[in-house]
Order: C-alpha cells, then structure tokens, then sequence
C-alpha cells in the first residue's frame, strides 16, 4: 500500500490555505484602522479629562455661565480636536453654590463627525 497525498488532498489543502491566508489579509486593514480610531478617542478622552481639570482648579468666582469654544487642538495622529466648555447652573442646586462645567470635544475622521462629551459639578467651598 502506497503512503502519500492524492492530488485532489494537496489541492483540498492548498486551496483551504489560500482562503484562510486572503481572510487574514482582508482582516489587516481594519484592524489598522480600528486601532486608530481607539488612538484618536484616547486622544479625545485626554483633551477632555485635561479641559475638566483646567475648569475645577480654577477660582469659582472667576467661573461665568457660558459656552465657550477653546483653541483648536492638533493632535499627534494628525486629528485637530475641537473642544467646548460650556457653564451653566446645576439642576436642584443653589445657583450661588454649584455650577456645571459640561465638555465636548468634536473632531473629524475618515469624513465622520465625532464627539466626546463629559462634565463636572462644581462647588463653591466655604471657609
């Protein structure tokens, strides 16, 4: 008895082999793309949480109700970041002892429009 592969086997094999290898390869380019995409959102998410903190380590009386939009920020991927603040009074607070600080921060990708938005309640502390 012969030992060995038929031809009908190794083409069986060869042919299985070239759609897994073409699946995977299809499969590259959106994950390159996914995960630049997750680095943008991180970004979006630093440019946030930094613009948060900017607003609570300020004096409160300095704090006027108000939208604002910050200078543009370019960030390393090459993405321009658009952020927002926007104050305005706390619902079912002392108007005089608690504001809202609400963040957006907008940009384009692949000719999509994206937002990230965030807040903080502040108080005024009394000494």
């Amino acid at each position: 008895m012969k030992r060995g592969f038929t031809l009908v086997e190794t083409l069986l094999s060869f042919g299985l082999l070239i759609v897994t290898a073409i699946f995977i390869f299809q499969m590259l380019p959106a994950s390159v793309l996914a995960t630049r995409q997750a680095e943008v959102r991180v970004e979006a998410q630093r440019i946030l949480n930094d613009t948060l903190e900017t607003y609570r380590s300020r004096n409160y009386d300095s704090l006027s109700p108000g939208s604002l939009n910050l200078a543009p920020v370019t960030g390393q991927l090459g993405v321009t970041f658009q952020p927002t603040v926007t104050i305005g009074k706390l619902e079912d607070a002392d108007p005089d002892r608690a504001l809202e600080v609400r963040v957006d921060v907008a940009w384009t990708f692949r000719s999509r429009d994206c937002h990230l938005q965030g807040g903080t309640a502040l108080w005024r502390v009394q000494h």
